[in-house]
């Protein structure tokens, strides 16, 4: 049984978040504003991946970073 299985609904969309930020965040260390949003919109793309927030996944990744 995955883990994923036996969280919430909340929970299973914050632990999907948090993969979306581990992702993202190598790619968009030191960068600010519109240019760590361009490249992460770029990484999620290409791994085809889709994100309903993006601004939550870029500031959890600046975190990250």
């Amino acid at each position: 049984m995955k883990v994923r299985n036996a969280l919430s609904t909340r929970q299973q969309a914050q632990l999907l978040t948090m993969r979306d930020a581990m992702l993202v965040a190598p790619h968009i260390e030191g960068k600010k504003g519109n240019a760590a949003y361009a490249t992460a919109r770029k990484i999620l793309k290409n791994s085809g991946k889709r994100v309903k927030n993006l601004k939550r996944v870029v500031e959890l990744a600046q975190e990250i970073a």
